[in-house]
């Protein structure tokens, strides 16, 4: 009795993993493909900022940019995924960078981030275009509406701005180190970064999805027949028809 107990718990426990796998994936196809708003409608659980915070638009929308370049193989050292996971911090580089051309050229050293992977500077220079909008409306006096006093805000620390870092749990008996996140989105993140096969594009609508199959290339069996069609189509166009014109005249001949 007592094993199959066990066994009934296992398999339990098992299917809740799949559940909540399957609702992870169907998180990320949601953010990247469509509207910020669609997504928070139909996520909530999943949104990576509270909506009163600020900044939360733009920094969603960044975070998007990196989890898709992710998503299509651009991330060659790692640095955009270790940020989506909490592991690294998207530094405020402004105050030491400048913009010349699609470079960052710095009074001091470049980037740690930029030197590991050179392709990423833009995105340094877009986030730190982000913290400075920030600083700029969080560090103006702010007028008091009940008596018409002037205050000036707390000084922040915008070094912390961003998704929550990632705790590292060294677990002595089970000779491994654990990754704890905070949020639900982190946690999808690194849900698919242990199956990255998974992420594809499909060549059809160029959509971001999670394959259920490895061999699975498009992200619908509509776009899968639209494709073939099309396939089958330009083959006609530049051989098929020769090849039955030569074959009919042969016959003929």
């Amino acid at each position: 009795m007592a094993e199959r107990q066990a066994t009934v718990q296992v398999k339990e426990a098992k299917r809740q993993a799949i559940e909540s796998r399957d609702s992870h994936f169907s998180a990320l196809e949601w953010f990247v493909n469509r509207d910020l708003s669609v997504f928070l409608k139909q996520c909530p659980a999943y949104a990576l900022f509270p909506e009163t915070e600020y900044g939360a638009v733009e920094m969603t929308n960044w975070y998007r940019e990196q989890l898709i370049k992710v998503w299509a193989g651009l991330d060659p050292a790692g640095i955009r995924l270790m940020i989506l996971l909490g592991l690294r911090k998207a530094r405020d580089w402004h105050d030491r960078a400048l913009r010349l051309g699609d470079k960052i050229i710095s009074a001091e050293a470049t980037p740690e981030a930029v030197r590991l992977d050179p392709t990423f500077a833009m995105d340094a220079i877009s986030w730190s275009e982000i913290v400075k909008k920030l600083k700029k409306q969080l560090e103006e006096p702010q007028i008091d509406g009940e008596d018409g006093g002037v205050f000036h805000p707390d000084p922040i620390d915008f070094e912390s701005f961003g998704l929550p870092e990632a705790k590292l749990v060294p677990d002595w008996q089970r000779a491994e180190i654990q990754c704890k996140f905070e949020t639900d989105f982190q946690n999808a993140i690194y849900c698919l970064m242990l199956e990255s096969w998974r992420a594809k594009t499909c060549p059809n609508c160029r959509k971001y999805f999670v394959a259920a199959k490895s061999a699975q290339a498009h992200c619908s069996h509509e776009c899968y027949v639209e494709r073939k069609n099309k396939a089958s189509l330009d083959y006609w166009k530049k051989k098929g028809k020769a090849k039955r014109v030569a074959r009919t005249k042969r016959k003929k001949g």
